[in-house]
């Protein structure tokens, strides 16, 4: 059984070459490579043909987008989502090809560990929430019936619909990538995209601008509590630059009309 895989870039070139030549070592039953572009201006689509993927554009823009436009591309039962900057696990085929006789399975997927220490033990918090799609692999019907990721970039209404229609989500901590976030400040980055950029109603939202305050000022608390609980101390530190930087994204928000079914938190982001 071949099975194809789909990849979502924008100026991906600093880890797209270790990302696919992995790829062709840890997955044996490659189909179609499907890489999806959102308008790269560095070396990433050259990178892309060089190991002999098939690049499309992204002409909706975000996750959302790539994600939809990989889809029409699939063609095989199963296929696999990898994003950018996630280096799979050695045993990531060998472990999530265990799950496939499950016939309640719509997705699989291991966990991922950042590069940036302070960003994993984070993480760490909300893994009995945790979902991705920097690693997983799919049953294509039952994506193709229920839709890809709809919001630009959270993941959880994606997760949430699988499992509303009494399909299975497996994440499998037997299997270990890589995301290659690179240092705290690369860390604390993604964190005010993911807030500034999602659809979803946040924390962030739900917050008044005075409540947000106090959170900013008792900050120091909370992050040494979190730091105490995953016994990383720079957990601290990350906590507290993270609620300085989302003051802007609150702003920048305002108070925008949600739908009053979404997620108020990120499955990878506790708070």
């Amino acid at each position: 059984m071949k099975v194809d895989v789909c990849i979502w870039t924008r100026n991906g070139e600093k880890t797209l070459p270790v990302v696919l030549q992995r790829i062709e070592q840890v997955i044996p039953n490659i189909g179609r490579k499907i890489a999806v572009d959102d308008g790269s201006t560095d070396n990433t689509l050259d990178i892309l043909r060089r190991f002999g993927w098939k690049v499309y554009p992204n002409t909706k823009g975000f996750i959302n987008g790539g994600t939809s436009e990989a889809l029409v591309h699939v063609k095989s039962t199963w296929f696999v989502s990898v994003e950018q900057d996630v280096l799979l696990g050695p045993n990531w085929w060998r472990v999530m090809s265990q799950h496939l006789s499950d016939k309640s399975l719509a997705v699989a997927q291991g966990i991922e560990r950042s590069t940036c220490r302070a960003e994993y033990a984070y993480e760490r918090l909300s893994l009995g929430q945790w979902c991705s799609i920097g690693n997983n692999v799919y049953r294509t019907r039952i994506i193709r019936r229920l839709g890809f990721v709809d919001d630009t970039i959270m993941m959880k209404p994606f997760h949430d619909r699988i499992l509303a229609n009494n399909y299975r989500w497996i994440v499998d901590d037997r299997v270990e990538s890589t995301h290659l976030h690179g240092g705290f400040l690369s860390a604390v980055k993604h964190t005010v995209q993911f807030y500034k950029l999602t659809k979803q109603r946040t924390y962030v939202d739900k917050l008044t601008r005075i409540r947000y305050l106090a959170s900013i000022a008792f900050s120091p608390i909370k992050g040494f509590s979190l730091a105490v609980k995953v016994r990383e101390p720079q957990v601290l530190i990350l906590h507290i630059v993270r609620s300085l930087a989302l003051w802007k994204v609150k702003i920048s928000r305002g108070y925008r009309n949600f739908d009053k079914n979404s997620c108020l938190l990120s499955a990878r982001t506790p708070n």
